[in-house]
């Protein structure tokens, strides 16, 4: 779970094993203002939880890569 002050996330900040892999990112309490890139390499995402971030939109096609997101938060 990020807990942070983290304000952005590089494309590659997800590495080939990691997109594939990654199951749940919980970017909770974060400065981040939008939803970066890169998450839409994370093709196994179950879980994505950005409560209580700064994020108020996110982009068209941001989750499509997400085929088997069940819980957006």
């Amino acid at each position: 779970m990020l807990n942070s002050c983290f304000v952005f996330f590089s494309d590659g900040s997800f590495g080939p094993e990691m997109q594939s892999s990654l199951e749940e990112l919980h970017i909770v309490n974060s400065w981040l203002t939008r939803l970066p890139p890169a998450v839409r390499n994370l093709t196994n995402l179950k879980v994505l939880d950005i409560d209580r971030s700064r994020i108020s939109y996110l982009p068209p096609g941001v989750l499509d890569g997400m085929r088997k997101l069940l819980d957006l938060k």
